[in-house]
């Protein structure tokens, strides 16, 4: 635990860094040689400053040392014992120098150290390398072996980066002693032993390290004017990458015009710097600081490096766990997930606290001051941007990805970009005019940030401690979790499949037509919407009727939303158990408010005899709980410190640090955990149902989330989870049976996306998994009496056809977010259909309770419940800030309307 700390706070952050620059040139370049070549500069342009600092304390103590070496060998000669221990003491004492002070030449190499752990460890464990080739090295995942002889493979990288190293130390050591000559020789041989059968992309790292050593060393020592060649080569260089970028389409692609113009601009900062001081001297000032920073400046540093470090270490994670603290819990192997918070504090302290304060250490005057401006300006603009900009971002999976498609429109990134713009001259005033002020200002967002951290720490123990069965792993991992299905009564049966997306049936169906046989009795409506585009929207019409869309909550504004949707959850189950059905409910949706009682206790509010329980994820085996807990404590690792910069920074840079869901990561944190809980409690459906024969009507309704695990890849043909999947041999003509069915369809799907193939694959799985329940229904007599709704909350944003796209005013809306599954088998059995009557998910307590329960009532607020309101009216649809009206044809353009000023007059 100790060195897993002490790692995230030393070698961690430098980790994200080589990792971050690595990952944004394979998105811009797509070629893992250039990226490593990236890296190498990156890592030596943020050393430099520590290097040359660190080369000037060694040669002030070489020098210091020559100075005193001839007293010193006076001392040693004449004294002898405790008298030349004291003389000697004394001696350096007069001349401010301490014996320890030699170890400062080791400077320069304990530096190198953290740097070439961090990227060993990246780059040996990075599976973009593996058959990654450039130019001369045909596999950077591997040695080089470019010489072989008698079958006997030489690595040929290892040794010329040796070279390099020795010839680098030459120069570098030109007129020094012995010792510190043998110092760096011995430190090349260790590198060549080490690295000598590592993968040639590491190596190739590190020869491109010893390289710009060299040249480092060739300018120190050899060019007497090297900051305009130094100028030249940067301009050159940027401009050779932007060329390179654009010429593979990069400005095509999402934010790759801001990263070429950042990358351009960051290489004219030497140029410009000099062409600043040049200006100066003409002026005839003086270009170098004509005075220090200050000591209040340095005090406001040290106090902006914690504030930053406590704000992205333990205030933006535990914000994000406070909003539902028990699903960032693996259920089955209970820890408390503010354990997780450690280890992210500690990567924002080693981030910000030490290396930020280690480069502005060793920092040069001038660049004291920039560095100093950018920590304070970055930690108040971090805060704001966490504070006032987090629009958009909605539900989440434990490992820190959003569920939704999010973006920003030119409206908000340049409104967002004015407020930093404005806090950032603000900021600059009161550097010049008001250090104390600021000073205060800044111990302020200290305290702030730190307090509210301790706030939001003790109530997500709260809440945990509150929902206490949620510590109690064998609640998990031995219980009963059944659901009762009669022989000879009636039973009601609704799936609601998160985000199941219903424009992919017709396809799933053509790729495997057995499962339309399987379904047989169903009724598929593709012409249906749902009220909102996240569960909260969503869900609770499909529990609670049309009372409960999104637009009929927000008119009940006397009341709180979470309390009207909370009781949507109730009204079915109160219906049915009132009429006398056996009713089990399953995994109702993540916004039900379990913080002061458990799931049984919510429902036995209604009836004791309710069997509500947690099935999904629940179903495993202890060493199954403590295998995901693992790989969750992993994700968590990766993925919080990352979600905390994304969430800090402008609007602007947002999609570019998120990249996906991988946060510009080469290791993708996938949806596995989810998956695989989501995937058991449908793989066992059939062991979960519990058949009676005493004539008792039941009533289950069941929530999965598998449709929603979009990111993971499953193995074709069978869409099975597999550690290593590869599809390489099923793409081309998975892919092409998908576009053919628009032979038969009628629609062209667009299937080129890793969103549009995981969310088919996992909505194939979906429906494979239950398929297996309803043959076991049909062998066992009991699928003629038993009325099944597969229902979603929601779509998504896939792009998915081209013909959902609704586009006005320059806003673009894909309505197939709108658009959920909703199949529908009756009592008894016949012909899988399709109905192009206009539906919503609002239908689905009509079509649970039709014949059945006679003028059903709404419990709660004595209201009918049927699907009047659908008749003849426009139905109000809210999505991403805008208020949408259709009726009757969703695939109609002309009756998709933005309505956002009717809904506002209304």
């Amino acid at each position: 635990m100790f060195a897993d700390l002490l790692y995230a706070i030393i070698i961690y952050p430098l980790e994200i860094f080589i990792e971050t620059v690595f990952s944004v040139s394979m998105n811009m370049i797509g070629n893992a040689g250039y990226a490593i070549i990236f890296v190498s500069i990156a890592v030596q342009l943020l050393a430099l400053p520590m290097y040359k600092r660190a080369d000037e304390i060694q040669e002030q103590d070489r020098l210091k040392q020559k100075e005193l070496s001839r007293w010193i060998g006076h001392i040693k000669k004449t004294f002898k014992g405790d008298e030349q221990l004291m003389v000697l003491s004394e001696y350096y004492r007069q001349n401010d120098y301490q014996p320890w002070y030699s170890l400062r030449g080791m400077l320069p190499l304990l530096l190198q150290i953290p740097f070439f752990i961090a990227a060993y460890h990246f780059l040996s464990n990075c599976e973009t390398l593996n058959g990654a080739s450039f130019y001369f090295l045909r596999d950077m995942g591997t040695p080089d072996a470019l010489l072989n002889a008698g079958g006997i493979s030489v690595n040929v990288l290892p040794v010329l980066m040796t070279v390099i190293n020795l010839v680098s130390g030459i120069i570098y050591t030109k007129g020094l002693p012995l010792k510190d000559k043998l110092q760096l020789f011995i430190t090349a041989g260790v590198f060549l032993i080490l690295l000598y059968n590592s993968p040639s992309g590491l190596v190739f790292y590190w020869t491109l390290n010893n390289v710009f050593s060299l040249m480092k060393n060739v300018f120190m020592k050899v060019v007497k004017h090297p900051r305009g060649i130094l100028c030249v080569i940067s301009i050159l260089f940027v401009s050779a990458v932007c060329g390179k970028c654009f010429m593979n389409g990069a400005w095509q692609k999402e934010n790759g015009i801001l990263v070429m113009v950042i990358v351009f601009a960051l290489g004219c900062i030497p140029a410009a710097e000099l062409i600043l001081d040049r200006f100066r001297s003409r002026r005839g000032r003086d270009k170098t600081p004509k005075t220090c920073i200050s000591a209040a400046a340095k005090t406001i540093f040290r106090i902006s490096s914690v504030s930053i470090a406590v704000l992205l270490g333990v205030m933006i994670p535990a914000a994000t766990i406070d909003s539902s603290p028990t699903e960032f819990i693996i259920r089955g192997h209970y820890v408390s997930p503010l354990v997780q918070l450690i280890y992210t504090s500690c990567v924002a302290a080693g981030l910000f606290v030490l290396w930020g304060n280690l480069v502005f250490f060793f920092a040069s005057e001038k660049s004291k001051k920039i560095l100093f401006f950018l920590m304070v300006s970055g930690t108040v603009c971090a805060l704001a941007d966490f504070v006032f900009f987090k629009q958009h971002l909605n539900n989440m999976s434990m490992h820190m990805q959003y569920y939704d498609t999010f973006f920003y429109s030119v409206r908000e990134i340049l409104i967002n970009s004015g407020i930093l713009l404005f806090i950032c001259i603000l900021l600059f005033l009161l550097v010049r005019f008001n250090e104390k002020l600021l000073q205060a200002l800044n111990y302020i967002i200290l305290v702030s940030v730190t307090a509210m951290s301790v706030y939001l720490a003790a109530d997500i123990q709260r809440v945990i401690n509150n929902t206490s069965h949620i510590k109690d792993d064998s609640y998990y991992t031995e219980s009963d979790v059944h659901f009762d299905l009669d022989k000879k009564g009636k039973n009601v049966v609704i799936f609601m499949l998160d985000r199941a997306f219903g424009q992919y049936v017709p396809y799933i169906i053509n790729e495997k037509p057995g499962i339309a046989e399987t379904f047989s009795g169903f009724t598929y409506y593709p012409n249906t919407i749902s009220f909102g585009t996240n569960t909260a929207e969503g869900a609770p019409p499909i529990f609670g009727g049309y009372e409960y869309s999104t637009y009929n909550i927000s008119k009940r504004s006397s009341e709180k939303v979470s309390d009207i949707q909370n009781e949507s959850l109730k009204v079915l189950p109160r219906i049915f158990s009132e009429n006398g059905y056996k009713c089990t409910v399953l995994d109702p949706p993540y916004y039900i408010d379990l913080t002061r009682k458990t799931l049984e206790e919510y429902y036995h509010d209604i009836d004791p005899d309710i069997n509500a329980r947690y099935a999904d994820g629940v179903v495993m085996t202890a060493g199954e709980a403590e295998r995901d807990f693992k790989y969750f404590t992993h994700a968590a690792r990766i993925n919080y410190i990352r979600h905390s910069i994304f969430i800090a920074s402008p609007l602007l840079a947002r999609s570019l640090l998120y990249d996906d869901g991988s946060y510009l990561m080469q290791e993708r944190i996938d949806d596995r955990i989810t998956y695989s809980g989501h995937k058991q409690e449908l793989e066992k459906l059939w062991d979960m149902t519990n058949i009676t024969e005493s004539a008792d009507n039941t009533f289950t309704v069941i929530e999965n989330d598998l449709t929603h695990s979009i990111n993971i890849d499953l193995q074709l043909p069978d869409y099975t989870q597999t550690d290593d999947v590869d599809n390489s041999e099923f793409m081309e003509e998975w892919t092409w049976h998908l576009s053919d069915t628009d032979k038969n369809i009628g629609r062209d799907i667009n299937m080129y996306t890793a969103n549009q193939i995981q969310t088919y694959q996992v909505n194939m799985s979906a429906f494979l998994s239950i398929g297996k329940w309803i043959d076991q229904l049909k062998q066992n007599g009991l699928y003629d009496n038993t009325r099944i709704i597969l229902v979603a909350d929601h779509g998504y944003w896939l792009r998915a056809f081209d013909d959902m796209l609704y586009d006005k005013d320059g806003i673009v809306m894909d309505l197939d977010m709108f658009t959920p599954l909703l199949m529908v088998k009756d009592f008894g059995d016949g012909d899988f259909e399709t109905s192009n009557e206009f539906m919503t998910n609002a239908d689905v307590p009509s079509l649970a309770m039709k014949d059945l329960i006679k003028d059903p009532v709404n419990p709660y607020t004595g209201k009918s419940i049927n699907s009047d309101q659908k008749k003849d009216r426009l139905q109000f649809v809210y999505g991403i800030d805008h208020w949408y009206g259709i009726h009757d044809d969703i695939y109609d353009m002309k009756n998709w309307d933005m309505v956002d000023d009717e809904v506002q007059s209304k």
